[in-house]
């Protein structure tokens, strides 16, 4: 996968071997993996096994973990890449400015943040030893490129009405658009891949694309959502449907403080960075089906379902289920009025 913005680290991971931070500003998938994949083969060239920890801070001693890896070097001639799930950009742990400070060598710290952390004092900070990477989401004509430049990769040709199609079923995750073109190449194989080509493979694996399931949510359509959800989670196990449900909740309220200031369809468009006039249109159609107090009550009890799925090691369906059913089947309660 051919992601320009990972140049800088590529380049310095070719003239030193080793990188000993990188903070990754971008919230796609697919250049967060490439990241990881990268300071790996460059930790197996001189290190065997090299193992990968992934650390969220809110959940665990995230910071505690690299100290202890530091601390205990290479004992067995292993390598370490201890990934940092969720960043602040304000926050410098004692550990991280440590570790920056006295690196070791069979070990590297990758942190994933968002665009905002590029100018933070966290990046300056890994700039000095090691790389920070930053990358926007994909726009429209770098998008429709891109796209066909992982075709190309794979020897197959894709013109602009495929691409366009594919770019809308699937979004303008990388990671997600690159396994979408290799699973149609692997499926139709060399030579031009068309919309009917996208079609059929979709008609035939009876997969669905993630808008059906926020559809779903919006129409407020328990049965909808949990068959598309968990669709979703068989032919793509390790989407994050748990994050997706989240995310439209949030673009729910995002919604309802927008109407409520007022905000033109043109303003709410710009603000929440929504392209196509039918999906800002549907949000403002969809939102009154929610009140406030259940898509914030949502948000909390989400939070508790998450904790139950680690600790109980839960499997993703089981609370995608729960959690579509707290939401949509859920009504909010009415006070009744008590005659005196």
């Amino acid at each position: 996968m051919n992601i320009p913005e990972l140049a800088a680290l590529q380049n310095a991971l070719k003239k030193k071997g080793h990188v000993p931070a990188v903070l990754v500003c971008s919230t796609d998938e697919g250049v967060r993996e490439q990241v990881v994949s990268l300071v790996q083969e460059a930790l197996l060239k001189s290190f065997s096994p090299v193992r990968t920890k992934r650390v969220n801070p809110d959940k665990e001693d995230a910071y505690g973990t690299l100290d202890a890896l530091a601390r205990t070097g290479s004992l067995f001639g292993e390598g370490y890449v201890l990934v940092v799930t969720k960043c602040e950009g304000s926050v410098m742990p004692k550990e991280l400015k440590s570790f920056l400070a006295n690196p070791s060598p069979n070990m590297t710290v990758v942190l994933f943040g968002d665009v905002r952390n590029k100018q933070s004092g966290l990046a300056n900070a890994i700039k000095s030893s090691g790389v920070v990477v930053v990358a926007e989401d994909l726009k429209s004509d770098p998008a429709f490129r891109w796209v066909q430049g992982v075709a190309q990769e794979l020897g197959v040709e894709m013109g602009y009405k495929s691409a366009n199609l594919l770019l809308e079923l699937i979004g303008r995750d990388r990671g997600a658009l690159a396994r979408a073109v290799e699973a149609i190449f692997n499926y139709k194989g060399e030579g031009y891949i068309s919309e009917d080509d996208i079609y059929a493979y979709v008609a035939r694996t009876r997969d669905i694309p993630p808008w059906e399931f926020d559809d779903a949510v919006l129409a407020r359509d328990a049965k909808r959502a949990l068959r598309a959800g968990l669709q979703r989670l068989y032919f793509h196990p390790n989407e994050n449907m748990v994050e997706r449900l989240v995310s439209t909740v949030r673009r729910l309220l995002w919604i309802k403080s927008l109407v409520k200031r007022g905000s033109s369809k043109d303003q709410i468009m710009e603000e929440m960075q929504i392209k196509y006039d039918f999906q800002v249109e549907n949000l403002i159609r969809k939102h009154e089906l929610y009140t406030e107090d259940e898509l914030q009550g949502f948000l909390e009890k989400a939070k508790e379902y998450e904790i139950l799925w680690k600790r109980a090691n839960t499997s993703p369906e089981t609370i995608l289920t729960l959690l579509v059913c707290e939401l949509v089947l859920k009504k909010p309660r009415v006070r009744r009025k008590v005659s005196g």
